[in-house]
């Protein structure tokens, strides 16, 4: 009995001993679980998606425009689709500057702050360009008052040194010509596809 009783006995101490060390393990892994789980939910948070549309001043979609996202050191870069749509991922938060550029359109720049998933609708402007005509004779000499009609740019006449200006959009395609009684003018009737600033001369001699 007196052996039965020792061995109970050291049973029941190592079972008081030992449970203190168990309970403080199972709080200290708790804790780093808790502490694992809320920066994993913190870096999760940090990082957004950016979705959008890019239409021109006149409602239409712009294709294969180019996005670029500034933020928190780093680049997005996304092309639009077929309806002008686009998607970034991985955003970080903070300040942001977007860039929009695409060929015919005025850049376009904004800047703002992220700090969820958003949706950005860029408006673009279409760039303008300048047709310049000069209108002269066999000599090169300027020749005021010349009516000259440029399509859909409209017409007008030109001014004492023979020159008119029409400002067009990027990319299209302009027939102009001059008229004058009693003059024929050579080089008329001028096809321009304005991809960038033109200078043009239409001649015009004496029938």
């Amino acid at each position: 009995m007196q052996k039965s009783t020792l061995i109970f006995i050291q049973l029941l101490l190592t079972l008081v001993l030992s449970a203190p060390q168990a309970l403080a393990f199972n709080i200290e892994y708790s804790d780093l679980e808790n502490s694992s789980s809320e920066e994993g939910s913190l870096v999760a948070s940090s990082f957004h998606t950016v979705s959008g549309i890019v239409r021109s001043n006149n409602n239409e979609a712009l294709v294969q425009a180019e996005i670029i996202i500034s933020s928190g050191g780093t680049e997005q870069r996304a092309f639009t689709g077929p309806n002008g749509d686009f998607l970034l991922s991985n955003v970080p938060s903070g300040a942001y500057t977007a860039t929009v550029v695409k060929s015919g359109q005025e850049l376009l720049i904004e800047s703002g702050n992220i700090s969820g998933d958003s949706v950005m609708n860029f408006t673009m402007t279409a760039r303008t360009f300048q047709v310049r005509v000069q209108v002269v004779d066999l000599e090169n000499n300027p020749l005021p008052y010349v009516h000259v009609d440029a399509g859909e740019l409209g017409e007008g006449d030109t001014d004492v040194n023979g020159h008119i200006v029409f400002s067009t959009a990027f990319g299209q395609d302009v027939e102009i010509s001059a008229q004058e009684s009693g003059r024929h003018f050579v080089h008329n009737n001028l096809q321009v596809n304005t991809l960038g600033e033109e200078s043009r001369v239409i001649v015009g001699e004496l029938n």
